[in-house]
């Protein structure tokens, strides 16, 4: 599970990340959860999914594809396509599947 120092750590980075992307406007909404990735009822994971229905995000950067939900991200991406939303994973997993690394 991921303490509050490592959470400060990676909003910062994120922060920092959306800054230097092309079209940065200098609207950047920071929103953090600790806790379950299990968990649908969190604060900010709910605040996140108003402003997507709001047409408020233009894109969500997200350093771990798993820190949004360990299941369920698909919805939140699939949401995010219709109201065109552009996604940024910027930590891309290097681990290669189980499927990937199986022998037949």
């Amino acid at each position: 599970m991921i303490k509050k120092k490592d959470l400060v750590s990676q909003e910062a980075k994120l922060i920092q990340y959306a800054k230097n992307l092309p079209n940065f406007n200098n609207n950047i909404i920071s929103i953090t959860d600790l806790g379950s990735g299990l968990n649908y009822k969190k604060k900010g994971l709910n605040k996140l999914i108003s402003l997507i229905f709001c047409n408020q995000v233009n894109t969500l950067v997200l350093n771990h594809k798993d820190r949004l939900l360990r299941f369920g991200s698909e919805l939140i991406f699939k949401l995010c396509d219709f109201f065109q939303v552009k996604v940024i994973i910027v930590e891309q997993a290097t681990d290669k599947s189980f499927e990937e690394t199986s022998v037949g």
